[in-house]
């Protein structure tokens, strides 16, 4: 132990010198099993992500880890499996976690995660089915990425089956993270009860000292989706003077359809409205957006 010490503390320094000198530590430091030359490796990440030398850090890397990162796993499986049987699952996390080194009780989150930011529906809805068999059933980040799966999948899964997932949510928990709000606010926004978001967003901004801009974006799509483009507009004045730079698309393209859906003597107006706040915060729409506003002009 005391050896594998002092080879990380000294990985640890090399790092800030120059090339040269963390070349002859990567050819030269006898790194022994697996599990020591990661330790190495995670010592020598603090220092040396953040500088030049990061090609040499990923070489080094690549000496200590035999296997892909479990979430690039967990991403190429959800690209092309449908659905898990319980002893599939079974099965597959007893390898992530023997291969992998993903800590027992971890699995069921980083697979749903990558679900939900693949939109696998039905893997994501077999691993579900699979963690409320097991005894201590889904966790909170479970059911908040599921919660974000299935409001992402209006195709496959009903808007009464994503509320019902939020009921399991909000009856089994009373406080929330800033990540799990933002999933909770991410689902919500895309059903009818969208309004029930805003006590969520109260409540972190007044622990944090700034609300994730996507709440902002989510938030502003839904008034417009929903016909409210008062609210729409103020949820993306504070996206855009507490975030700069932000994309906003989606809510642009809301407000759009939103204009087209309202009263055809306003129309004229609200476009203008859109047009002077894209103006006035020097927004950089995609052409997907100009295209609908050339559209609206020429329809």
């Amino acid at each position: 132990m005391a050896t594998l010490y002092c080879r990380s503390v000294f990985a640890f320094k090399v790092l800030q010198l120059r090339s040269s000198a963390f070349k002859h530590l990567m050819d030269r430091t006898n790194l022994g099993d697996r599990e020591s030359g990661l330790r190495i490796s995670r010592h020598c990440c603090h220092s040396g992500a953040k500088t030049k030398r990061w090609r040499d850090l990923k070489a080094l890397g690549d000496k200590t880890r035999s296997k892909r990162p479990a979430y690039s796993w967990f991403s190429e499986i959800c690209s092309t499996e449908k659905a898990l049987s319980w002893a599939e699952w079974d099965e597959l996390r007893n390898r992530v976690e023997r291969d992998w080194s993903v800590p027992r009780g971890n699995f069921e989150s980083q697979a749903m995660l990558a679900c939900a930011e693949l939109r696998n529906y039905p893997l994501g809805r077999s691993l579900m089915n699979w963690a409320q068999n097991n005894s201590r059933g889904p966790n909170l980040v479970t059911l908040a990425k599921y919660f974000r799966l299935c409001s992402d999948c209006p195709d496959e899964c009903p808007e009464e089956t994503v509320l019902e997932v939020y009921e399991q949510i909000r009856k089994r928990h009373s406080a929330f993270d800033v990540l799990t709000v933002t999933d909770i606010v991410h689902g919500l926004c895309r059903t009818s009860l969208w309004r029930e978001s805003l006590p969520y967003v109260q409540s972190i901004s007044v622990t944090c000292d700034r609300v994730p801009p996507v709440i902002y974006g989510d938030l502003a799509a839904a008034a417009f989706a929903h016909g409210d483009q008062q609210f729409g507009r103020t949820q993306l004045d504070h996206l855009v003077s507490h975030h700069s730079n932000c994309n906003v698309d989606g809510s642009l393209l809301k407000w759009l359809h939103s204009i087209r859906m309202g009263d055809e003597s306003e129309q004229e107006q609200m476009v203008h409205r859109l047009l002077c706040f894209v103006r006035d915060n020097a927004t950089l729409v995609s052409r997907t957006v100009a295209e609908e506003i050339k559209n609206w002009f020429e329809g």
